[in-house]
């Protein structure tokens, strides 16, 4: 099996996918062995709002493990962006915000965080299971966050989360019985004047096989916009989407089909992660605060 997980935190930009997924026959009971990770950080341009993400002039950096990035600052419109992830394998965190300040308009601001990860793990025959028994695995998180949106003047601003749990045995393809795509978080919210909070339950029901190996592949990305590089007037205003501090894996439980849990139950992963009895969730570096401060200390917080 190959495996990847890649993390991307951008100043604007679209990105969501599953890369470098290689399935390669396992026999059965066994995993495949062969775990990767690789994550990015890559400030971007933008040249108007509906555009993607364009690598600017400023670089990036990448690293090849679970961990923590922050990318942030001024784009060619001169609005401005802060994007940062904690990704780990036990839950993760996630802020974006856009914003611009200006009395005649042409400025976009936004930051997008992102991030992926594969592999395969496998419950084996325990406690009266055979190999080859039909059952469910719940993975269980809890998600926690804010949206704050108070933009005025042309132009648009929003913020959109989206967090998809895809699992398949191993071999398997989108043709086969058990894949299955789950959108476990999916809104947009726009608006000119908004404030929320999220805190709830989240649990992603994965049927499998036991002895059987499968993937469980998982991504997340956050992203948030304000302003408009072809309006004319005033925009001022921010969108930020704050889920730093936020999807926290709790234990995974195996349930039967008739929905009694198995007690104290075995899953092997590829990684050697722990899904019945994950960590603690490391805490978010609050790198946050201080790209926002440079943020502000060049434009808003000196109007």
């Amino acid at each position: 099996m190959r495996i990847r997980v890649v993390v991307v935190v951008v100043g604007f930009g679209v990105f969501l996918g599953v890369w470098g997924v290689t399935a390669h026959p396992a026999r059965a009971g066994a995993l495949t062995n062969d775990f990767a990770v690789n994550e990015s950080a890559n400030p971007c341009d933008l040249s108007e709002p509906s555009s993607s993400c364009t690598p600017s002039a400023l670089g990036g950096v990448a690293r090849s493990d679970f961990g923590q990035l922050s990318a942030g600052g001024f784009n060619s419109t001169n609005g401005s962006g802060v994007a940062q992830i904690n990704w780990q394998h036990n839950g993760f965190g996630l802020y974006a915000t856009g914003a611009t300040n200006t009395t005649v308009g042409n400025e976009a601001g936004g930051g997008i965080a992102a991030g992926s990860f594969l592999e395969s793990v496998l419950v084996p025959a325990q406690q009266g299971h055979v190999a080859g028994e039909a059952a469910n695995m719940l993975i269980n998180y809890h998600l926690d966050g804010g949206v704050d949106i108070d933009f005025g003047g042309v132009g648009t601003s929003w913020v959109q989360f989206a967090w998809v749990l895809v699992s398949f045995p191993v071999g398997c393809d989108a043709s086969c019985t058990f894949w299955k795509d789950q959108n476990l978080f999916d809104q947009r919210w726009e608006f000119s004047h908004f404030s929320t909070t999220i805190d709830q339950d989240i649990v992603a029901e994965v049927p499998f096989h036991y002895g059987e190996p499968l993937y469980l592949s998982m991504t997340a990305q956050l992203s948030a916009f304000a302003g408009n590089t072809l309006g004319v007037g005033a925009q001022v205003g921010h969108a930020t989407g704050d889920f730093l501090h936020t999807a926290t894996m709790k234990p995974t439980i195996i349930e039967d089909l008739s929905g009694h849990v198995l007690d104290n139950p075995i899953i092997i992963s590829d990684s050697g992660f722990d899904y019945a009895h994950p960590a603690p969730e490391p805490s978010a570096l609050v790198l946050v605060a201080a790209a926002a401060l440079g943020v502000c200390a060049r434009r808003a917080c000196s109007r």
